[in-house]
């Protein structure tokens, strides 16, 4: 009942408090106690490492250099207490304004709790929950049960790219934009500073090039427009080759790499709405039939990059990705509810390619910076591949 009623604790709480590396280092030694009951305990190195780090500690009367008469605690030796009181005691739960977490005195290294949790780093598992700065309205209950598959995951591009990711100057490392301290953690160690060094080194432009990059890549690749028939090939006119090497550049000239597609220029202020919409504000409520966005990686990591930051820093961040934005020279014509529209659309100032295409297509919106006086928008056609 004890692991159960800390699990249920964890489950209510709020989202930015389940987001808490100690939170997270809780919830996977409860895991571990509840496995052990039925199984033999895990033996692989992230686990033990988390069995002796989140344990009891005792004095080690064993160590040549204990002195039993000691006050300061801290230059007591130390040891786990293991198994020897025939069961697993942690050192020390903290009720953290409501949420239970571990002390950061027993929270193990970074590297080990994310490979528990089957992520590469602690941004990408802080990311993998949701945060509350940017919600979904909830679902409307059902007349009848339905069973439906979970949206998928795009991929990240530091798995897919043959090339390193290039850091862009944000400004963002310079004028001193980070993370809040400690997570936002309050109690006796909310103060203690983390001696792990497996944890991301990323500087914050690092991090945001990583953040832009994804995001042009889940345009193209992860949620690329495809026709509602299935037996349709792909809008997408890239080669194999082109889509593990999407580039800033692609966005940046007006030769569109689809096979058809509608393209209009876009008014200054749904140029503006299009990026709010591509990275929106704290506190913002999105609908619940939301497609495209939220299975995106890129928007993931953002909503998880916004809770961990001071409201003015999300302003500064938003800003340098507005700035960036701006020098594109076209994005997918939003809709409210998703990123792609394929929908067939007539108007004076829409145009199709090939022009006598009339059926559907994807919607493209130019930035109306780049779309005055001549131009010429083409298709862009990826030569064929051995």
């Amino acid at each position: 009942m004890a692991c159960y009623y800390v699990l249920e604790t964890l489950r209510y709480a709020p989202a930015v408090h389940r987001r808490w590396l100690e939170s997270f280092a809780l919830g996977a030694g409860i895991i571990y106690v509840m496995n052990s009951l039925f199984y033999t305990p895990d033996t692989g190195a992230a686990w033990q490492s988390l069995a002796r780090h989140s344990a009891m500690r005792i004095p080690d009367d064993t160590d040549p250099t204990y002195n039993s008469q000691e006050e300061d605690v801290v230059e007591i030796p130390m040891q786990e207490i293991g198994d020897r009181q025939g069961l697993f005691f942690f050192g020390q739960l903290i009720r953290d304004r409501g949420t239970l977490r571990l002390s950061r005195f027993h929270l193990l290294p970074t590297k080990d709790l994310c490979t528990l949790y089957g992520e590469d780093s602690e941004f990408n598992l802080r990311s993998h929950f949701q945060t509350a700065s940017i919600r979904r309205e909830p679902a409307p209950k059902p007349v009848q049960r339905r069973f439906t598959n979970n949206a998928s995951h795009t991929t990240r591009v530091t798995d897919s790219h043959m090339v390193p990711i290039p850091e862009i100057d944000f400004g963002l490392t310079a004028r001193g934009v980070e993370f809040r301290r400690n997570g936002g953690i309050s109690g006796p160690d909310a103060e203690v500073d983390s001696d792990d060094e497996d944890g991301d080194n990323d500087t914050m432009d690092q991090r945001v090039s990583k953040l832009w990059l994804q995001m042009l890549d889940d345009v193209l690749v992860g949620k690329g427009p495809n026709p509602r028939r299935h037996t349709q090939a792909s809008y997408g006119s890239l080669s194999a080759t082109d889509r593990h090497e999407v580039s800033e550049e692609m966005f940046k000239c007006f030769r569109l790499p689809f096979s058809v597609a509608c393209y209009r220029e876009a008014s200054p202020s749904h140029w503006t709405l299009m990026f709010t919409r591509f990275f929106p504000e704290p506190g913002t409520t999105l609908p619940h039939a939301m497609q495209h966005f939220p299975a995106c990686r890129y928007f993931q990591d953002y909503r998880a990059m916004i809770s961990q930051m001071e409201k003015n820093d999300v302003k500064i961040l938003r800003r340098a990705l507005r700035q960036r934005w701006d020098g594109l020279y076209w994005m997918p014509y939003t809709a409210v509810d998703r990123m792609w529209v394929t929908r067939n659309v007539v108007g004076a100032q829409t145009f199709t390619l090939p022009p006598e295409w009339k059926g559907a297509a994807p919607q493209v919106g130019l930035n109306p910076r780049f779309a005055r006086g001549a131009y010429h928008v083409e298709l862009y056609v990826a030569e064929a591949e051995d």
